[in-house]
């Protein structure tokens, strides 16, 4: 029998055949789970359970199970996409101002112009309220565990390096879209430096893979010179909508790779680490 007992309300739960530990978070009260392989374990004193009387942590700390890297992918790439929304939106609603202050005063063109003001307006903000509550849902469920993060910046710096530097390199030496391959290379490391779990190679491989991409890609056309002819003919306007997004979409095609290479690199040093044991 295996059970999962609440350190703060002393309720337990009788794990099913199929059940794991990891498909379960908190105690409804709010509680950390225990992981029991017995209940004669079970005291009035909770606290006094230690690794001796076979009582485990069940969720330790930095850590996140397959449910929470399902939510982070779908939920990251739809606040990116309200992001991008908002910008365009935004855009397009500053272009038809300063039309609409220097347009005639035509009866249909007045109405027509109002009315595509009000849509753009309505779309502003239903992707900023997109933004926002996708933000808000990722700091209440994620905000104790970031807090327990134990960083290793040193990973960190190594994954945004290595990232960068194949953007660099790519853009002049690779074919076409082979610097994608710079996010899964610095996310492995980063995740067999962390290598304690997968929470945390998906995490630093993602945030430092995804900064670098949004920094980066701009940085051949700095560079190389290459593009530099459409950057300085574009409108200054345009050209700040278009700076945001494309730092959004890179931040967010570059941490998705980022983490899968992470949590790839850190199954590589756990697999390592239980073989030489």
């Amino acid at each position: 029998m295996a059970y999962l007992v609440c350190d703060k309300c002393g309720g337990y739960y009788e794990l099913q055949p199929g059940e794991s530990p990891d498909d379960f978070d908190r105690c409804e009260c709010g509680g950390k789970l225990k992981y029991l392989t017995n209940l004669d374990y079970l005291s009035d004193d909770f606290s006094d359970y230690s690794s001796s009387d076979n009582s485990i942590d069940a969720f330790p700390k930095s850590t996140l199970n397959e449910r929470e890297f399902i939510k982070l992918f779908w939920e990251l790439p739809i606040i990116c996409f309200f992001m991008v929304g908002f910008f365009v939106m935004t855009y397009g609603l500053s272009v038809l101002s300063f039309q609409f202050i220097n347009m005639h005063n035509f009866m249909n063109d007045f109405y027509t112009a109002i009315f595509i003001f009000l849509i753009l307006i309505f779309f502003i903000i239903l992707c900023l309220v997109g933004v926002l509550v996708g933000l808000k849902n990722i700091r209440n469920r994620y905000s104790d565990w970031y807090k327990e993060m134990n960083w290793n910046y040193r990973a960190i710096g190594v994954a945004f390096i290595v990232t960068i530097g194949v953007i660099i390199f790519g853009a002049k030496y690779l074919p076409n879209n082979f610097s994608l391959i710079g996010p899964l290379i610095g996310g492995l490391l980063a995740g067999y430096m962390v290598g304690i779990n997968r929470g945390m190679g998906f995490v630093h491989g993602g945030i430092s893979a995804g900064v670098a991409g949004c920094i980066g890609f701009l940085l051949p056309s700095l560079i190389y010179k290459t593009g530099l002819p459409f950057l300085t003919q574009t409108r200054f306007d345009s050209l700040i909508l278009i700076v945001l997004i494309f730092a959004v979409i890179y931040f967010m095609v570059f941490f998705i790779l980022g983490s899968i290479g992470g949590t790839i690199g850190t199954l590589i040093k756990l697999h390592s680490t239980q073989k030489n044991k």
